[in-house]
């Protein structure tokens, strides 16, 4: 009886060891991959809200060009003062474009 129990032991150790071999190497393939698609993620991230900023700044241009439409259509008589004050604002959103550009990674 012992020499069953020793040779019963010694194939269950196999029999036991090789499948948890294998469920290592896919525990760790799928860190792997989970840790590659948290990095995509965050690039993700980042273009979208790149992608906002230079949505501000496209808006506050067309805005800009409506007012200089304004303006050039009155020959100067109207909207001159709308007009700096918009291109006051343009002048802003496209600074927070370039610091935006600048801590992009």
């Amino acid at each position: 009886m012992s020499v069953l129990i020793q040779l019963c032991s010694r194939y269950l150790a196999r029999i036991i060891f090789i499948p948890c071999i294998l469920l290592g190497i896919v525990v760790i393939t799928n860190g792997v991959v989970a840790t590659r698609d948290m990095g995509e993620s965050v690039q993700d991230q980042q273009n979208v809200e790149l992608a906002s900023v230079l949505f501000d700044v496209v808006h506050e241009l067309q805005k800009e060009r409506g007012r200089t439409a304004g303006f050039i259509g009155s020959k100067g008589q109207q909207q001159r003062n709308e007009l700096q004050s918009q291109r006051a604002l343009v002048d802003k959103q496209v600074a927070r474009f370039t610091s935006s550009l600048q801590h992009f990674s």
